[in-house]
């Protein structure tokens, strides 16, 4: 084990920064890109040939220029501006199968979305993340392709992720940021993970709507390369997207947290997705992190 994690560093050693990739849910095994780690589209180009579709938004989303290609069960979404690359994501939750919510879904952040699948309409609960901002978005096209850099999927030095009752929330792209800053608080790292934050966590903190964010930030050699989404809720359908993890696996990532966050998770059930903007996420080895 000390031998593959040497190679593991040696590899990010060389290769310097983590190279852009977009990729969700995490696992482990001989499975990478088939059974986790499952590449999700950056350009349109690659929607195209991975099958995602043009696909009608919810009413009063921010950023209403950005397209929205989602993949054929629609429960992941990509948005793309003008410059034909992936400016953000949208995670969603068919409502007929959900059950045990636990929090209010706008409290947390989430939307009503009703879009058609299998030619049928079907209604989703919805919370989206945005790489871009209006500022950004106000640049011309050409200015916006003439600074992109093909080796990152964060273009910009912050991400802003739908918080409670929808208000965007800015989360910076470096570790130090996070690290010091009032939003967030460190938990455990995890190889083929990283280091892991929770909003305002605590053995003190209350499970409410409006205390436990539906995002965490995870950080590696000094930069954002993943954020976490959880949802305090059960699907009655299984869909590859989504982690299911354990009491013992929430208490080992998250050793700072309150009680009743185990309780959650012992008793209702957690969901949860990694989204990782780095192109090889197993390489993440949580040494000197």
């Amino acid at each position: 084990m000390k031998a593959l994690a040497a190679v593991l560093l040696l590899v990010v050693a060389v290769n310097g920064a983590w190279k852009g990739g977009l990729r969700t849910t995490w696992g482990v095994g001989l499975g990478l890109g088939t059974d986790f780690f499952y590449e999700i589209p950056r350009s349109l180009e690659e929607v195209k040939s991975q099958g995602w579709v043009l696909t009608d938004k919810a009413d009063g989303l921010p950023l209403p220029s950005l397209a929205l290609y989602c993949s054929e069960d629609r429960i992941l979404c990509g948005f793309f501006d003008e410059t034909e690359y992936v400016v953000g994501l949208q995670v969603s939750l068919p409502v007929d199968e959900v059950t045990d919510i636990i929090f209010d879904m706008p409290t947390q952040g989430f939307t009503i979305w009703e879009t058609e699948v299998d030619g049928k309409l079907k209604k989703f609960y919805s919370i989206q993340q945005y790489f871009i901002n209006e500022d950004t978005l106000k640049q011309s096209v050409e200015d916006r392709l003439s600074k992109w850099d093909s080796s990152k999927t964060l273009q910009e030095k912050s991400i802003w992720v739908t918080g409670f009752n929808g208000t965007l929330l800015e989360i910076s792209t470096v570790a130090d940021d996070i690290a010091n800053g009032d939003d967030f608080t460190k938990q455990a790292c995890v190889p083929w993970m990283g280091r892991h934050y929770y909003y305002k966590m605590s053995a003190e903190t209350e499970c409410k709507a409006d205390t436990l964010l539906p995002w965490f930030p995870i950080v590696e050699s000094g930069e954002l390369i993943a954020t976490g989404f959880i949802s305090f809720l059960k699907l009655s359908n299984t869909y590859k997207w989504f982690e299911k993890p354990s009491k013992a696996a929430v208490q080992f990532i998250v050793p700072d947290g309150p009680k009743c966050l185990y309780d959650l998770a012992e008793d209702s059930g957690l969901t949860t997705m990694h989204i990782y903007y780095v192109n090889q996420p197993w390489l993440v080895s949580c040494l000197w992190q």
